[in-house]
C-alpha cells in the first residue's frame, strides 16, 4: 500500500512519505520459494530487491493465530 503527498488515511498516516511497505499476500509460497534457495542466494535475492527499489530492507515475520484458521475451517465445513 502506498500514498502520495496528497493522500492520507483517516489518521493521516502517510503524510507524503511515499512508499512505506511492500506486502506479500501469498507469503507461504514466497517462504517456500526462498527456502528452496541456499542461504547465500536468499540474501542476495533480498539485497538485489532492496537495491532495485532504493529502499532499506526490513523484514517482518507475522505469525497468525492458529485459532483463526481453525474457526474459518469450521465455518466453511459447516456451511
Amino acid at each position: 500500500r502506498w500514498c502520495a503527498a496528497s493522500q492520507t488515511d483517516d489518521q493521516g498516516v502517510c503524510e507524503g512519505r511515499g512508499l512505506l511497505a511492500i506486502g506479500d499476500k501469498k507469503g507461504g509460497q514466497t517462504a517456500e520459494d526462498l527456502m528452496a534457495l541456499n542461504g547465500t542466494a536468499q540474501i542476495s535475492l533480498l539485497l538485489d530487491m532492496a537495491a532495485g527499489l532504493q529502499l532499506p530492507l526490513r523484514l517482518l515475520h507475522v505469525l497468525r493465530n492458529p485459532f483463526d484458521m481453525m474457526a474459518t475451517r469450521w465455518l466453511v465445513e459447516r456451511s
